[in-house]
């Protein structure tokens, strides 16, 4: 297994990470924020943070929300936009011509996920909004991406045409939001789409977690008119899951996400690197004792890769802390540093800066928004050990997975199912929560709604004794 070598562990355990850096906590004070990532804003210096929020004005309902900040990360202006419900951030990304496009969801009464999307120009005036309903189901954004030719990508998941589960989906649109095609794949269990990257041979890469066995990871090729190339699942006997994906100027493909490890419960970074064809060429996993995941890269030049995330592991690092890593496309060398913090603080969205080289880092900590940037020169360094090719099994047998996932409200057995106990712990390994059932008693589960949205591990026993488990998410 790819883990750091001792004498590196020891390195990054003693490092204090005391760096010059700029932190800021910002949203409303009666919280319910959920944040994601910032790109370069209108005026020169600026940036635009995109999250949601429960405004003071509108205490009873989550709105997007846009914060331009300034180059001291101070609140420039903010705007709200309202949808029929909850609202939940994809992410926001920069068009060519200077206009924004947002990904997102909201949620209906009756805790159903709508795909929502808009456009908006430089000045944050909305030019176009649309929500795209799945008929039998849920329907959610997570990513946009501009195509060369001036076209939209919209990453995201579906509730299968005709099923009861749920797919990775691409809805490609004009610049006006007209669907010019659609694609839905994965497996025929669960699927949740993640990453989306447009590869520098001229076809789109989208990825995500599939229910195959384990939780695994998929990548799938399409061409620039939607249509299928290849589909590729990598697992291992661990649980692993995809959060994003990067193209490589010269071809390769790079996964980034988390897994649990041959050593232990908890997760750690799980990076893979794949071919053009989507072979797998190397893989490994980063982390310590505690939980660890990779939720969003970057190219730092030419040949490293910056990641950002999650770490429980190294000292001060609170229940759960962002970090950056720098590692070498070869996984031959890294390079760590995190901001402790005493609330649940996620790295979701990362900007690099090469004119300051500065790393700006976004997501959410406790109820309210943050955004972090540091420079990268104080950095922690690190090694791999040589990397090992992962295990690409030809067949799976098909496990039993409580639906839907990600969950809103509540979550059902699979059909024929009997758990007799069923447990649910934090990403960190701690036991959450834990009920016993007669096998004959409906075992669906209310999910209490102050869980905060993440990652859990759902853990159950069936009637024959065999124990279960799978990566479940919370979105709300």
């Amino acid at each position: 297994m790819n883990k750091f070598v001792g004498i590196v562990c020891f390195l990054f355990a003693s490092h204090t990470a005391n760096l010059p850096a700029q932190h800021r906590v910002f949203g409303p004070d009666q919280g319910n924020c959920i944040g994601r990532n910032l790109v370069e804003g209108p005026q020169s210096g600026s940036y635009v943070f995109f999250g949601a929020e429960r405004p003071v004005q509108q205490p009873n309902q989550d709105l997007f929300c846009l914060y331009v900040l300034d180059a001291q990360l101070q609140t420039l202006t903010i705007k709200h936009i309202e949808v029929p419900g909850n609202a939940a951030p994809g992410s926001i990304a920069r068009l060519s011509n200077g206009d924004y496009a947002l990904a997102g969801l909201w949620y209906n009464a009756q805790g159903s996920s709508r795909a929502w999307m808009a456009r908006l120009n430089p000045q944050l005036d909305t030019l176009w909004t649309k929500t795209i309903t799945a008929p039998l189901g849920n329907a959610s954004f997570k990513r946009v991406m501009e195509a060369p030719n001036g076209s939209l990508a919209w990453l995201g998941t579906h509730t299968r045409p005709g099923g009861n589960d749920n797919d990775l989906w691409l809805y490609a649109t004009d610049g006006s939001g007209s669907m010019l095609w659609e694609f839905f794949g994965g497996d025929t269990d669960n699927d949740v789409g993640q990453g989306l990257a447009w590869h520098p041979q001229g076809f789109w890469l989208l990825s995500g977690d599939v229910l195959l066995g384990s939780y695994g990871n998929m990548v799938v090729a399409l061409d620039s008119l939607g249509q299928f190339k290849w589909q590729r699942l990598i697992t291992d006997q661990n649980v692993n899951g995809n959060q994003t994906l990067l193209a490589h100027s010269q071809g390769d493909i790079f996964l980034i996400g988390e897994s649990t490890t041959n050593q232990g419960f908890a997760f750690d970074l799980f990076v893979v690197r794949l071919n053009e064809n989507g072979q797998v060429k190397s893989y490994g996993y980063v982390g310590e004792s505690g939980t660890d995941a990779g939720f969003q890269a970057e190219w730092l030049g030419n040949d490293t890769l910056l990641v950002t995330g999650y770490t429980a592991s190294y000292p001060n690092a609170g229940p759960v802390s962002p970090y950056l890593l720098t590692m070498n496309m070869d996984f031959e060398e890294a390079a760590i540093h995190w901001l402790p913090r005493n609330q649940v603080s996620i790295g979701q969205g990362l900007y690099w800066n090469p004119a300051d080289r500065k790393a700006m880092v976004s997501g959410s900590e406790g109820d309210r928004h943050f955004v972090w940037r540091s420079g990268l020169d104080s950095l922690i360094p690190g090694v791999f050990q040589s990397s090992l090719v992962l295990s690409m099994p030809q067949h799976m047998e098909k496990a039993h997975f409580w639906y839907p996932n990600p969950a809103n409200q509540s979550l059902s057995p699979p059909t024929g199912a009997l758990p007799k106990q069923i447990r649910i712990f934090t990403a960190s390994g701690r036991l959450l929560w834990e009920t016993s059932k007669h096998p004959a008693e409906n075992a669906t589960l209310s999910l209490p709604m102050d869980w905060p949205n993440g990652h859990y591990l759902l853990e159950w026993t069936d009637a024959q004794g065999a124990v279960h488990r799978q990566k479940l998410s919370i979105q709300r």
